[in-house]
């Protein structure tokens, strides 16, 4: 079965769901999507320690040296993310969305593992801290703030559109300052996904949208992007201002 991730009304009497209204119940989904968060992002931290300790994976999966890797990793990265995100089975389905949202997490490392070559090891650090910083205010920004940001679908559609057009800009043009302006730019978006994502997690009275307690690896995933994605950007930055 195809579709979207299941949302719950919580102003609707008629289409609230009651499970998501027990506050334990509610504890424990959100235990354990960050239990499984901290997980994917620990793995990801390990791989990118691997590219930076270990010279021959640093050798051998050189961007410009092994071009196929990307492109491999990320044909795979979109089916996986397709499957999880459009498909309920898949998603719902233990141990296999398991297995899927693990194999994106070892792409997703993959990804950041070959940005970090071209950063040295104090960039990276100072990249890891700003994007965690970052996150753990957001996220707490978005637990305690009574706006809010599941009504906002427009916002996250023109924000995606606007990246998209910096980014084919900056990769057509090569100049320096407009990728800057589109990894600023990207920050600011995925700071809002963050927001996002984690109210429609949390969910609550205060909120007009939650994501089901069955649909616990799409609230992973989405934050998992959300987060290393950011990172990306961050280390991007990094490497631009030095060069």
């Amino acid at each position: 079965m195809c579709g979207g991730p299941e949302l719950i009304f919580q102003d609707d009497p008629e289409k609230a769901d009651p499970r998501f209204q027990d506050a334990s119940t509610r504890r424990k989904f959100i235990r354990k999507v960050y239990s499984i968060l901290s997980l994917q992002l620990a793995a990801t931290m390990a791989i990118i320690a691997c590219f930076v300790y270990i010279d021959e994976i640093k050798e051998y999966l050189n961007a410009e040296k092994s071009p196929w890797v990307l492109y491999i990793a990320m044909g795979v990265q979109i089916g996986v993310m397709i499957a999880l995100s459009c498909c309920e089975k898949p998603r719902r389905l233990f141990p296999l969305n398991i297995i899927l949202l693990s194999v994106y997490t070892l792409v997703q490392g993959l990804f950041l593992g070959i940005l970090s070559i071209y950063l040295t090891k104090d960039e990276i650090l100072v990249s890891v801290g700003i994007t965690a910083v970052i996150f753990f205010v957001l996220t707490i920004f978005a637990m305690q703030s009574r706006f809010d940001f599941t009504t906002m679908w427009v916002l996250p559609l023109v924000l995606g559109v606007v990246l998209l057009g910096l980014g084919i800009a900056a990769w057509l043009t090569n100049i320096k300052w407009l990728h800057l302006a589109y990894c600023g730019f990207g920050i600011v978006a995925f700071s809002v996904y963050i927001l996002i994502d984690t109210q429609m997690m949390i969910g609550g009275k205060a909120r007009k949208l939650t994501i089901s307690p069955e649909d616990y690896i799409y609230c992973c995933l989405s934050l998992y992007i959300d987060v290393t994605t950011m990172l990306m950007y961050v280390m991007s930055i990094m490497r631009g201002v030095r060069e």
